[in-house]
């Protein structure tokens, strides 16, 4: 009877446990669905954010092509208008010192025709001179003059003497005419020569003429191209602002979206332990509710068997009583005695079940007080390290400050810092400097990269986190932050953890 009573309501316990630890499952978890709802709602609104400024940067970049593309043809036409330019300049220049060479010529042609023309004009004057002295000379030996031929016949007393000034009078008069006839020669040579210096004076001025024109369209196409030159510079250097500007709003959009991934990576790191801590309290809770319904169900099955025993054993004592009067005293002493054994059993049950209890408990706490030991002891040793445990390690320290040279991952940290103290706490001791944690561990390809694995630019380093990201103490303006991996910059991936 006794078996058959704690079987009954022992069974119907640990139902009503099973019933209540099943509905504080239930209400874990629809708490973490809500949790893990409200985390992707935050997500995606933080991933949508990022995507607009990612496609506005992607829209700039290719306006910025297009502008380099065209600031790069006018270049091209830049260097064939001067090319142009300084040839027209440079047959300018010629032509001109054509035209200075062809005035110089016209000029001395003037004054050769100047020198010429008074040349002719003594050469003319002299002639007259001569040609007058020569007529009246003849005048006056033939009219009558100081001597005359009728003078030479009758003074003449001879032959031979008339004949001898009659030669004589002969050679005056041949003389005079070759003297009037070089003259006049003279005078045939100096207008021949002016008229072949006035023709090729005329040459001169018809061809300065020609130059002077062909200067004249020389310069319009040089004035033309010295105006298509600038217009071509004002349009690279409209260009070059608008690139200027576009350079300076993708770099703002740059800040933009690491601002905006690090506030995505700082509210899910915010969710997430939020989301864990909700499933940590909501596991010890139902694991209180599970404990304290355990116990109350043991009190209850031992106050139950111990009510239907002192019921049976006063259902004996009332048939004793009723069958056999004298013996009356003696059944309600057995019936005292069995109430009182009834009652020290019902006792010592319940300390019993609240000492299993008790115990229970202790050794849970015991075994998490020593899980978490094991787990911490693990965590902070170099052997059995995992990247994520690295990585979980780092992420905590999001957010505090950036002090160059510093070390402490709460008081502030640069770079090197951050990464040597975070793998400190493993039990690794590195180098406190960006340029020789480079040549740590073991060399990977970006490819095969970990989380664990120690990023590396030029002059800085950061923690790998997987998915292209890292965690790193950016600098002074952001402190320790969440990016991505800027792959263009990479120089190096190395593995600490073997």
């Amino acid at each position: 009877m006794h078996n058959e009573v704690h079987k009954k309501y022992g069974s119907a316990g640990r139902h009503k446990l099973i019933v209540r630890i099943v509905a504080i499952l239930l209400a874990a978890v629809f708490v973490l669905m809500l949790a893990s709802q409200i985390f992707l709602y935050a997500l995606a609104e933080n991933t949508s954010d990022v995507d607009a400024l990612k496609a506005r940067q992607a829209t700039l970049q290719a306006q910025l092509e297009d502008y380099q593309t065209q600031l790069d043809a006018l270049e091209e036409e830049e260097a064939a208008a001067v090319a142009e330019y300084q040839l027209l300049e440079e047959q300018n220049q010629v032509l001109a010192n054509q035209i200075d060479a062809t005035t110089a010529l016209v000029d001395s042609y003037d004054a050769q025709i100047e020198a010429t023309t008074e040349e002719l004009a003594q050469a003319e004057e002299e002639h007259q001179e001569y040609y007058e002295l020569y007529c009246q000379r003849v005048s006056e030996m033939e009219q009558g003059g100081t001597v005359s031929l009728w003078e030479m016949v009758f003074s003449s007393s001879s032959i031979t003497e008339l004949l001898t000034a009659l030669d004589d009078m002969n050679t005056i008069i041949q003389y005079d005419n070759d003297i009037l006839q070089q003259m006049t020669d003279l005078e045939a040579e100096i207008s021949e020569k002016e008229a072949q210096l006035t023709e090729a004076k005329e040459e001169q001025e018809a061809q300065l003429t020609q130059l002077q024109e062909e200067q004249e369209q020389l310069q319009k196409n040089e004035d033309r191209a010295a105006s298509v030159l600038a217009e071509i510079e004002d349009n690279m250097d409209l260009y070059a602002q608008q690139i200027e500007e576009m350079t300076v709003e993708c770099s703002d959009l740059d800040e933009d979206i690491l601002e905006a991934e690090t506030l995505a990576a700082q509210q899910a790191a915010e969710e997430a332990a939020a989301a864990a801590q909700a499933e940590q309290e909501a596991a010890e809770q139902a694991a209180a509710e599970a404990e304290t319904s355990e116990a109350a169900t043991a009190e209850t099955a031992v106050e139950s068997e111990a009510d239907a025993s002192v019921q049976t054993s006063s259902d004996e004592t009332s048939s004793t009583q009723t069958s056999d009067t004298g013996e009356e005293t003696s059944s309600a002493d057995t019936s005292a005695e069995a109430e009182s054994d009834e009652e020290e059993e019902s006792s010592n049950l319940l300390g019993s079940s609240h000492a299993s209890s008790s115990s229970s408990s202790s050794n849970s706490s015991s075994n998490s007080s020593s899980s978490n030991a094991s787990s911490s002891s693990n965590s902070s040793s170099s052997s059995g390290v995992t990247g994520a445990d690295v990585v979980a390690y780092a992420v905590q320290f999001v957010g505090n400050p950036y002090v160059w040279g510093g070390t402490s991952l709460t008081n502030g940290c640069d770079c090197s810092g951050f990464v040597v103290s975070v793998y400190a706490h493993f039990g690794y001791s590195l180098p406190h400097f960006s340029g020789s944690l480079r040549y740590c561990g073991t060399g990977v390809s970006y490819s095969e990269a970990q989380p664990g694995d120690i990023i590396c630019y030029d002059g800085h380093v950061g923690i790998y986190m997987g998915d292209g990201q890292m965690v790193n103490a950016y600098d002074s303006n952001h402190g320790i932050i969440i990016c991505a991996v800027n792959t263009s910059r990479l120089v190096a991936v190395r593995r600490i953890l073997t």
